[in-house]
């Protein structure tokens, strides 16, 4: 896993953001992971609970790529799941910008 040292948005130049700015990204908002055994896994069963290190109330890792980028929180609004941005690495004004 790497860590990202980011910075301000507006480091970069217009023509920059122009050229870049509509790159889709994908962020991965990551609960946990479960280490399994194959004999276990091919055991499971619709209704099997697997715990996850994380507990009740703890941020969650925002992933871009393989890249670590922040935290956030999970919420629910209006039955429907989200996240807000706890914290992001290293980022001056809560702003993105490069990877180390």
């Amino acid at each position: 896993m790497t860590t990202a040292r980011l910075m301000p948005a507006t480091a970069l130049g217009p023509a920059q953001l122009e050229a870049i700015g509509d790159v889709p990204m994908t962020l991965h908002a990551e609960l946990g992971r479960h280490t399994i055994a194959l004999r276990n896994l091919l055991e499971l069963k619709v209704g099997d609970v697997l715990t996850l290190p994380k507990a009740m109330g703890e941020n969650i890792d925002l992933y871009m790529g393989d890249v670590l980028i922040g935290s956030a929180e999970v919420l629910v609004m209006d039955g429907v799941m989200g996240i807000q941005i706890a914290d992001l690495c290293d980022a001056p004004d809560g702003q993105l910008g490069e990877e180390i």
